[in-house]
């Protein structure tokens, strides 16, 4: 097996924590739901250093149910959102979420049909995902943050940057079926980094990897990448990769590259 490992100078915000926190703890209870028309997906999004912001998203087929002040109340009004219609998707744009002094923008939801383009990124889970015909979707879920590392002499919009999860080294994002089976997507919060995608590596094979930096979250695909603009252009990234050995018994044969280009 082959084993990748990716070595990155860490940024983040003097004010954050060094230890993330700790996901599987999180309260999960929603005080009240609607009358669904169809069977909800549930997704859990936290926000802040700590995660304590909590914002429940739920899909019941065209409509989207956002907790916009974390009351646990999905019926409340301003909750509910309809979806636009695409040739292959839904979009739900939720617009901005507000909580204490700081202000979360643009929250969007899309719900994709599966597409063969998945099978080269993360083959094990599109494998998996096509099993269930036409009921087989993947899901990203995007907000534009504030750039911990912003000097706060630019504008509003220079002081922001998106953050969106839908696919890592785990998987593809997957809404549940209920609310102790939703994913946890952390934005807001410390920077670590992770794999893009999650591909079969072969001998002879030319294999694009993607990495980027952003906030782990809990479960396939809820790592929220951020843009690059915070990023220096001096930064390169390292990854250390564990070939098997060619002996059985043998040692792994270890090589470590420094990534000197992105996109």
């Amino acid at each position: 097996m082959t084993r990748i490992v990716i070595l990155a100078l860490m940024l983040a915000s003097p004010a954050a924590p060094v230890i993330a926190a700790d996901l599987t703890k999180i309260d999960r209870t929603i005080s009240k739901e609607p009358v669904y028309q169809s069977h909800p997906e549930y997704c859990l999004l936290v926000l802040g250093s700590e995660a304590k912001e909590h914002v429940w998203l739920v899909i019941d087929r065209d409509i989207l149910y956002v907790d916009r002040n974390g009351s646990g109340d999905l019926t409340a009004e301003g909750n509910r959102v309809e979806a636009i219609r695409l040739p292959d998707s839904r979009l739900f744009r939720a617009g901005n979420i507000k909580r204490g002094s700081k202000e979360y923008l643009d929250l969007s939801v899309t719900q994709t049909q599966l597409a063969d383009v998945v099978a080269e990124l993360q083959p094990e889970h599109f494998n998996k995902l096509r099993l269930k015909g036409t009921e087989a979707f993947t899901y990203l879920v995007g907000l534009r943050v504030e750039n911990p590392l912003s000097t706060g002499l630019g504008s509003v919009a220079a002081d922001r940057i998106t953050q969106s999860a839908s696919s890592d080294s785990h998987g593809l994002l997957q809404f549940g079926d209920s609310p102790a089976h939703a994913p946890v997507v952390h934005f807001d919060g410390p920077w670590t980094m992770d794999l893009q995608n999650r591909p079969i590596l072969l001998a002879g094979n030319v294999t694009d990897l993607g990495s980027g930096v952003g906030t782990k979250g809990l479960g396939p695909g809820t790592f929220g990448f951020i843009t690059y603009e915070p990023i220096p252009n001096s930064v390169h990234p390292q990854v250390e990769i564990d070939f098997p050995p060619k002996t059985a018994g043998g040692e792994p044969i270890r090589v470590k590259y420094e990534i000197p280009a992105r996109c």
